[in-house]
């Protein structure tokens, strides 16, 4: 199989399809620009979005649904192979007006009163929010749960809670204020992954290369 795909790929990356796999988020925010770029040099080539949480992505990569996928470092990699891009500082956002939207930073202690909107099961920020607040010493208080990161900043926007996410996710959204927590200083790596024993068409390694390029 493999064979007979390099055969078909001789004319090279003028022609091809990526099955690339994101988070809404990096879907949403990162992308677009690095897509474009990319498609100005491959005008030709056919690129499949699949979004999904980080854990279901690295699934579909194990068993060959997807060619490449944008994941974060502590994920179940499982035998994927991963390389680390850039590096995003998490935030908490909050509803403008709210009681810290003025500060300039805060302990996720100082929330452990406040109702959280949380993303859906198999969603890297789900986890990373539970564990933060229970190395913080609390459990939180669950006011919404089930988003993505997209439709939990609107719920922040009404005023229904707070979430924490990427900085990048917060700057086009009104009504909502971005704070850096102090204690503990959130991060998560974001990086492409694949699978070392699957093939890799010529479409994709190309824009595994120019994702590298644009991102490092």
């Amino acid at each position: 199989d493999d064979a007979q795909k390099e055969l078909t790929e001789r004319g090279g990356t003028h022609i091809g399809r990526v099955r690339l796999g994101t988070t809404p988020t990096l879907g949403g925010h990162l992308l677009p620009a690095v897509v474009h770029s990319f498609f100005e040099k491959h005008p030709g080539v056919e690129l499949t979005i699949v979004e999904d949480g980080s854990d279901e992505l690295a699934r579909s990569l194990a068993d060959g649904r997807l060619d490449l996928a944008l994941l974060i470092d502590d994920v179940n990699l499982g035998d994927n192979e991963f390389e680390p891009l850039l590096k995003e500082r998490i935030v908490v956002a909050v509803p403008m007006g709210h009681w810290v939207a003025a500060r300039g930073d805060i302990r996720l202690i100082d929330l452990r009163r406040e109702r959280f909107i949380l993303c859906r099961e198999g969603y890297h920020l789900r986890s990373l929010t539970l564990d933060a607040c229970a190395a913080a010493g609390f459990s939180p208080l669950v006011a919404v749960s089930g988003t993505d990161v997209d439709t939990a900043l609107r719920f922040v926007q009404a005023g229904l809670g707070i979430t924490l996410v990427p900085e990048i996710a917060v700057r086009s959204i009104d009504g909502v204020v971005a704070l850096p927590i102090a204690s503990p200083r959130l991060f998560r790596t974001v990086g492409i992954a694949w699978h070392p024993k699957r093939y890799l068409t010529r479409a994709a390694a190309a824009f595994r290369h120019h994702l590298r390029d644009a991102l490092l």
